[in-house]
């Protein structure tokens, strides 16, 4: 009879995997920029082969920092969603492309329950740009950020 791996056993596999294939792609290119859907891809077909619900998800990475943004201050993104003993988690190995942007420290891996704030399920409208002073930087070069970004 085989037994069922535990969560932290499930956990510690996928966060292997993970770390296997970021190095396989900076290996293979020296730089994870603009490598989110081959990134995606790979770990949705390597956590399938090991028995995981994994799929790609689409979201938008809204800027903290606005300096370096030519025409927006978002950018289409990929990662992947695990469906893991009826909860989600959410796996990026190219999130810390985005460091330029953003004013804390981005993890090399992220893997959480959680996306972080800065993650949307949808491309920012009016609303959320004019909350993050993207509106305001756009018309006059100078904002007030109050967007939650962080917790």
């Amino acid at each position: 009879m085989m037994v069922k791996p535990t969560l932290q056993q499930k956990i510690f596999l996928i966060q292997k995997i993970a770390q296997q294939e970021r190095d396989k792609l900076l290996k293979k290119y020296g730089t994870l920029n603009g490598k989110c859907i081959e990134a995606t891809d790979n770990l949705v077909y390597v956590l399938q082969c090991n028995g995981f619900n994994a799929s790609a998800k689409q979201v938008w990475v809204l800027y903290e920092d606005f300096e370096s943004c030519s025409a927006y201050c978002y950018e289409e993104h990929w990662l992947v969603k695990i469906l893991i003993d009826k909860s989600n988690y959410y796996l990026d190995i190219t999130l810390d492309q985005f460091q330029w942007a953003f004013t804390r420290q981005l993890p090399t891996i992220y893997f959480d329950r959680k996306k972080p704030n800065f993650y949307l399920d949808k491309e920012p409208g009016r609303v959320i740009l004019s909350r993050c002073g993207w509106t305001s930087y756009y018309n006059t070069g100078n904002y007030i950020n109050n967007f939650n970004y962080w917790d």
